[in-house]
């Protein structure tokens, strides 16, 4: 019984009226290939807080949005 879980960006938000960039990302967890559950969530940054742990292409739009500012 092997477990796996994956992590993905579904989609990049821009909330200019709040100065925020988010990415909805999506959760899937499986049991030996079949999926198991699937799951989604929200996480929104402003310009100053720290999106080092987010994926390349995120922290690519998040800077070049910001650097718009």
């Amino acid at each position: 019984m092997a477990l796996e879980r994956i992590e993905t960006v579904d989609s990049i938000i821009i909330r200019p009226l709040l100065k925020q960039v988010g990415a909805k990302k999506v959760v899937t967890t499986s049991e030996d290939g079949e999926i198991v559950s699937r799951n989604s969530y929200d996480v929104y940054f402003s310009q100053d807080q720290d999106i080092t742990g987010e994926s390349e292409l995120f922290q690519t739009v998040a800077n070049h949005y910001w650097s718009t500012l």
